[in-house]
């Protein structure tokens, strides 16, 4: 009983503690800084251009099929229908 009286208090102590620091934390100010009177960047204006070397891919080789073996009956064919 001693041990549940002894940690009621620390609850209640620590509760209160709680409760005075949410006070505080509610009634300060925001914690936003100083607002800039002129903004950091400038925007500058420019003209894209590419590079005259910059030359097109060669095209990409073509895959082909597989050429069919003479002899060889092909799983799909050999089927039970």
């Amino acid at each position: 009983m001693e041990k549940i009286n002894y940690f009621r208090k620390e609850l209640t102590k620590k509760r209160k503690i709680a409760e005075e620091s949410c006070k505080l934390a509610l009634s300060s100010k925001s914690a936003c800084g100083p607002m800039a009177i002129k903004p950091p960047t400038q925007p500058k204006e420019f003209k894209f251009e590419t590079d005259s070397r910059i030359k097109a891919h060669p095209p990409a080789p073509e895959i082909k099929a597989p050429k069919a073996v003479s002899g060889i009956k092909m799983f799909a064919d050999c089927r039970m229908s």
